[in-house]
This record gives structure tokens, C-alpha cells and sequence, in this order.
């Protein structure tokens, strides 16, 4: 056994069935042995894909996604991916091969100090010294991947340690159980006097709800306790649209339909959220809120995110046990359809009903996020890129069932959606089969839309939706607001046609969006299709200048 093999024993010890990656000479002993182990290595197009498809694969399994890569600039490339991961979340390993050690101060190869180059990014970074010691990192790696917040860990081994003799008698470590510290009892109470004394509480459901899968937990408070729920746009799979306690979704920084209720509340109890997600100066701008603070880590307090009470530790302990000291509660005129939080609830849904009536070319943003949720089924993952369709989607795409709507939504990794969504549908192709969709601009699909070609390549029928505008939208729009010229925001002349043959020539089915009315049926083509489809849909360029204005669309409560 050589040090290749044991490493894979120890991820096979750990659950690990599948990685992903960009191979390099420096891994082929690590790709042999995974190819013989029983450990799937899946080819990507770039290093950055790989991290992204391992966290969504991960997402769905339950375990650390695992990315390989080698050496140089591949391992550089995966240095945003992994910050993205860390900020947002995801748990994911990487293990990057390296050249040999008496080669480290070689300058006609591509060597780097990985452990400190990607130090900034992951949350934990190794080289591997010795084969013997592979067992304990890899132990540690999958601990440090989950421990409080989760995020990325990297782990750094030589090519000489990786094809060097191991003793056969060694073995993993005990696989890590995850374990989450539970929160200090004082803290709950505290929390309980103040939500039971507020006579217009409000939850903040951030991105930490859907990724600790705290669904039931969250609902059950907002239930009892009669306190309306508003989701960030990263945390909108912490609970479905139909839920009578969610009143709205948030994320933009002008008036936009929560702004009714969060301006009259009186106490706000932020659940797995970021300060990142959407600034608390848009929610609390006259410090004038009690908030209460629950998540995994310490909160990142600042003067308009200033907690009177901090819970920290198992988000789903924490939400279960200040349930059960809450008094019920019913809340007229607040909570509910009947209360200011239905009131604001209603001009969502009225703006929603305006868009899907709304039948111009190029098709209006919104209309898009809608028909899409039209043509998706209730348990259907999304994975939304970051741009301005995301402020689209996060704004109006009704989330039906918890735990399906995944983002970028800390980091802001354009390029995020294509791999994530790849990741996704291989894991889900081993379960129920819901489909994945993936929702992205045409600049994030031109970065990494390759990875159409990997799902094409293994079979699996992701759908992938580019909102195309032939800009960078949201910055074109800001530079055109200031009076600027739209510098480096615009990359045409490039046509939907374009998108659509690509995605033809990379294996899949493309689809061009001709007209309003077939959108419609362009989706459930794509959908039904048993096979990776593109669906290149035109968008109005000059619809995000309403995000800037949407006071025009909020309810008046």
C-alpha cells in the first residue's frame, strides 16, 4: 500500500464516493488509487468548478464534497471557490498534489507554498509530512470542514509521499461525527423574555437555516410564537412560500416590500444570518431594534448589528428549545394574513401577478424567475448564479418546499451556478431524481458553462437557464445610473443563438428563446428532456433600472 492508497482508505472511511477535478501529473497515484478504491474521480473543465460541483454534492449528501487538483496556477484557480465555500458555508476538501519535496525549490516547475497561499481562503490548510500521518489529517480535515461555521479545507500532498510505501497495518481514524456545541440555556432564556415581551417581532431567516437544515425547527417557532418571517435572498430555502408566517423576501439595499415590516417591528430575532446577506443598516438604520442573534458562530457585530442577546451553537438546539419557552401566541394585526406582515405578503404576490401577465421581448426578468418556478416541480433544486437575475430570482421566485434554492449568497461567486448545479444533480441522480436547474447570466455561463459538457458527458439531465443581456447587468446599470459609459459592462455583439449553439457543440440541447410565448414551452422542453439542456431566454437590459425604484411596487401598509 502506498501513500496514495491510504489516503483513499481514509476517505472511503469518511463517506467520500466522488471527487471532483483537474488532473495533474502530481495526482496520477491519487487517481489511480481512487479509480481502483472505489472512489469516483469526475473530470471537470477548470479547478474553480470542481471546488463549487464538490460542495454541491456534498450539499446533498450530507458530507464534505471532494475536490482534487494539482499544483501551480490549477491549485491558484481554486483559491476563490474555496473562499466562496468557506463564506458561504459550504464544507468541502481539497486535496492538491504537489511535486516532490527535494523539487520545492526548483524554479522550472509550478511550485508554490500552497499551505500559505491558500491559507486566507480555507479554513484550515495542511501539508501532508509523512504517509503515516495522511490518516490524522484527513481526520482533521473532515472535522475542521463542519467545525462551527462550515467551510473549505485544504490539504497539500507531495507526490513522493503519495506513491511512497505505507505499512500495511495502518488504519483511518474513526470516522468524525459531526457534533455541534449546544447553546448556553442563560442565552435561550434571555431570548424567550425578550420575544415574549415584543409586541411586534419579526425573524430574519438567513442562508445558516438552509444550510444546518433547521426548516422545521424555524417554522415551528414562527408558528407558536406568531412572528412573521422575512428570508434573505440566501436563506429562501428556509422555509416555502406558502407558509402563512413568511411575509416576504429581502436583499436589496432601497425600499422593497419587507421595509413595511421591518420598520415598524420592535424586536428582530436573526436566525443563521450574516450581516453579509443583507446590511443591517437597511433594517435597523435608526439603532432603534433589540436583535437577538442565533447561529452556528459568534455574531459579526457592528454598530447596526449590535445583539442584546447572542446565542451561539446548534442552530437547529437553539431554534427547538426557544420554542419550547415561548409563549403562544397569535398576534392580530401583525402576524398572519390578516396583519401588517399579510398586508406586505399581498404586494409581493400583486407585483408577481403583474409580471406573469406581462408578455413583452425581451422578456422582462421577473416574468422569467416566475415561469420558471411555473414550470419547476415542488421538490426541483435551484442553484442561482450571482447577478442581476439573482436580485430577480431572490426577490420572486417562490420557494415551495425548504432546502431547494442554493446561492452564492455571502461571497458573491459569479460562476457559482453551472458546477454547484453539476454537483447537485450526480448526487440527486442516486435518490429521488428531482431535477436541477441552474439560473445564471450569460457572463456567468461564459465563465464556466463548460461544465454543461461534463453533465452531458455522464448523462445527467441538468437544465441550465441563462438570462441573456450581453452585459454584466447590475454593473452596466449602476455605471449608466452615475452618468458613466458602460466601459468593460458589455460584451456583445453575442446572441441568444450563440448561447444555444454552444451548448449544442458541448453535447447538450440548446434552446433559443424566440418570443414571449415560448418561454413557456421552451422551459418544460428543456425540463422534460432526459438529457443537459441550455435554455438561452433574451432579457430586457433596462428592467434593472427598476430595482433602483421599487418603492413604485411596495405595498403601502
Amino acid at each position: 500500500m502506498n501513500g496514495a492508497e491510504f489516503l483513499v482508505n481514509c476517505l472511503k472511511n469518511e463517506g467520500v464516493d466522488t471527487a471532483f477535478g483537474v488532473p495533474g501529473e502530481e495526482m496520477l497515484d491519487c487517481l489511480q488509487a481512487m479509480g481502483r478504491g472505489g472512489i469516483r474521480p469526475i473530470a471537470t473543465h477548470s479547478a474553480a468548478s470542481a471546488v463549487w460541483a464538490a460542495a454541491g454534492y456534498g450539499s446533498i449528501t450530507r458530507r464534505p464534497g471532494v475536490a482534487f487538483g494539482a499544483p501551480g496556477p490549477a491549485a491558484l484557480q481554486m483559491a476563490p471557490a474555496l473562499a466562496s465555500c468557506t463564506r458561504d458555508g459550504y464544507p468541502v476538501v481539497a486535496i492538491i498534489g504537489t511535486t516532490r519535496r527535494d523539487r520545492h525549490l526548483s524554479t522550472d516547475r509550478g511550485h508554490l507554498d500552497l499551505t500559505g497561499a491558500l491559507a486566507p481562503y480555507c479554513k484550515h490548510v495542511a501539508g501532508v509530512a509523512s504517509g503515516p500521518v495522511i490518516r490524522d489529517e484527513v481526520r482533521e480535515a473532515f472535522r475542521q470542514a463542519y467545525r462551527d461555521k462550515a467551510g473549505a479545507v485544504a490539504l497539500v500532498l507531495p507526490e513522493d509521499i503519495a506513491a511512497a510505501p505505507v505499512d500495511e497495518s495502518l488504519q483511518p481514524v474513526t470516522r468524525y461525527r459531526q457534533g455541534r456545541p449546544f447553546p448556553e440555556p442563560e442565552a435561550v432564556e434571555e431570548a424567550a423574555r425578550h420575544l415574549d415581551g415584543a409586541e411586534r417581532p419579526v425573524i430574519i431567516a438567513g442562508q445558516g437555516v438552509a444550510r444546518s437544515g433547521a426548516h422545521e425547527e424555524l417554522m415551528a417557532l414562527a408558528e407558536k410564537a406568531g412572528i412573521p418571517v422575512v428570508a434573505t435572498f440566501a436563506g429562501k430555502a428556509a422555509i416555502a412560500f406558502d407558509h402563512p408566517m413568511l411575509a416576504a423576501y429581502a436583499g436589496l439595499q432601497v425600499d422593497d416590500h419587507p421595509d413595511s415590516l421591518l420598520h415598524r417591528a420592535d424586536v428582530v430575532l436573526c436566525a443563521g444570518y450574516e450581516p453579509a446577506e443583507w446590511d443591517p443598516q437597511r433594517w435597523n438604520p435608526h439603532l432603534t431594534l433589540r436583535v437577538i442573534h442565533v447561529g452556528e458562530a459568534p455574531a459579526h457585530v457592528q454598530v447596526h448589528y449590535n445583539p442584546v442577546v447572542e446565542i451561539v451553537g446548534d442552530l437547529n438546539a437553539a431554534l427547538s428549545r426557544l420554542t419550547s419557552l415561548l409563549e403562544p401566541r397569535v398576534r392580530p394585526g401583525w402576524a398572519g394574513p390578516d396583519g401588517i406582515a399579510g398586508q406586505v405578503k399581498r404586494g409581493l404576490e400583486d407585483e408577481m401577478e403583474r409580471l406573469r401577465r406581462d408578455h413583452s421581448f425581451p422578456i422582462e426578468p421577473g416574468r422569467l424567475v416566475l415561469e420558471l418556478a411555473q414550470a419547476m416541480r415542488r421538490s426541483d433544486l435551484l442553484a442561482v448564479d450571482v447577478g442581476a437575475h439573482a436580485a430577480w430570482a431572490g426577490r420572486l421566485f417562490p420557494v415551495r418546499h425548504p432546502g431547494t434554492y442554493w446561492t452564492s449568497g455571502v461571497f458573491k461567486a459569479v460562476g457559482f451556478a453551472v458546477p454547484f448545479a453539476l454537483g447537485l444533480a450526480l448526487a440527486m441522480a442516486r435518490g429521488e431524481g428531482n431535477r436541477v436547474v441552474a439560473l445564471c447570466g450569460d457572463g456567468g455561463f461564459l465563465r464556466h458553462g463548460t461544465e454543461v459538457q461534463t453533465a452531458a458527458r455522464l448523462g445527467l439531465p441538468l437544465v441550465v437557464v441563462v438570462a441573456h443581456d450581453a452585459r454584466y447587468g447590475l454593473t452596466d446599470q449602476q455605471a449608466v445610473n452615475a452618468g458613466a459609459g458602460p466601459w468593460a459592462t458589455r460584451f456583445g455583439p453575442f446572441e441568444p443563438g450563440q448561447v444555444a449553439r454552444m451548448a449544442q457543440a458541448l453535447g447538450a440541447l440548446g434552446i433559443e428563446v424566440h418570443d414571449s410565448d415560448h418561454l413557456p414551452r421552451a422551459l418544460r422542453e428543456a425540463l422534460d428532456s432526459d438529457r443537459a439542456a441550455v435554455v438561452a431566454v433574451p432579457v430586457d437590459p433596462h428592467a434593472h433600472q427598476k430595482l433602483g425604484r421599487l418603492e413604485t411596487v411596495r405595498a403601502r401598509v
